[in-house]
């Protein structure tokens, strides 16, 4: 039987390794933990779609977050992030990215633009201080947009 569904939410302060072997997996629930970094093997997770670990302490996701190819959902609020890889811009599907209240991120890959899907992002509480202040109190689209026309990309 496979189980598509896990929410570990018991103020871990470690993931092992071994969660990379869940692989139908769909849905990952590790918010309101005490987690500072996610395992690499997180990258096996290849059907998952939804993705919280809010309410943690991470200052910054593995590289292997890109190869979450089916990744719809990704929650990552309320962290101490300090950047976000640019392997996010590889999640072709991402639809919510949910990146608020990291009070130390200040920064978004231009990759980013590359998530063409990407529909709601919430960026409240995150000092962004590489983008022009009008640009973020334009909102999300705004930024986006920002990240597509000042990035290296020819996104026409």
């Amino acid at each position: 039987m496979y189980h598509n569904y896990l929410s570990l939410t018991y103020k871990f302060s470690r993931i092992p390794p071994s969660l990379g072997h869940l692989k139908k997996l769909r849905h990952l629930d590790l918010g309101e933990n005490k987690l500072d970094s996610l395992p690499q093997e997180i990258g096996y997770l290849r059907e998952l779609t939804r993705l919280i670990v809010a309410s943690n302490q991470l200052t910054q996701l593995p590289r292997s977050i890109g190869s979450l190819s089916n990744l719809s959902h990704l929650n990552v609020g309320e962290n101490n992030l300090t950047i976000l890889p640019e392997d996010i811009g590889q999640l072709e599907k991402l639809e919510q990215l949910y990146i608020n209240d990291n009070p130390n991120l200040d920064v978004l890959p231009y990759e980013l633009a590359l998530c063409t899907n990407l529909q709601i992002m919430s960026i409240e509480n995150c000092p962004l201080r590489s983008l022009p202040q009008e640009i973020v109190a334009g909102g999300p689209s705004l930024v986006i947009r920002f990240l597509k026309v000042q990035g290296p990309f020819n996104l026409n």
